[in-house]
């Protein structure tokens, strides 16, 4: 089993595909999974990586946003949320980007 700094991901991203990269510090529909606080959505939007005060947090979680799609409200996920998810798992998947 590898383990993988979300930041080396970010950082690889950043070289390889900033396009996609700024994609994932967009809002994604995101599904509660029936933890639904009182008068809120099934689902809420938040970004895959997000800065605050000069420092970068990451939130994710493939299946929640794959889900969140369940919801007719929620913004569908286009071409490039796509292909941005699919190149962080893949990436998270490389050995050259983690440590064992």
């Amino acid at each position: 089993m590898a383990i993988v700094s979300s930041m080396t991901l970010h950082n690889v991203m950043a070289q390889r595909r900033p396009d996609l990269l700024a994609r994932l510090f967009q809002p994604f529909a995101t599904d509660r999974r029936g933890e639904i606080p009182e008068g809120k959505a099934p689902f809420y939007n938040s970004p895959v990586y997000n800065e605050y005060a000069g420092h970068v947090s990451v939130l994710y979680s493939r299946q929640y946003i794959n889900s969140g799609q369940r919801f007719a409200e929620a913004r569908r996920l286009t071409t490039e949320d796509v292909e941005a998810l699919d190149m962080l798992d893949e990436l998270a998947g490389d050995p050259d980007c983690g440590s064992t």
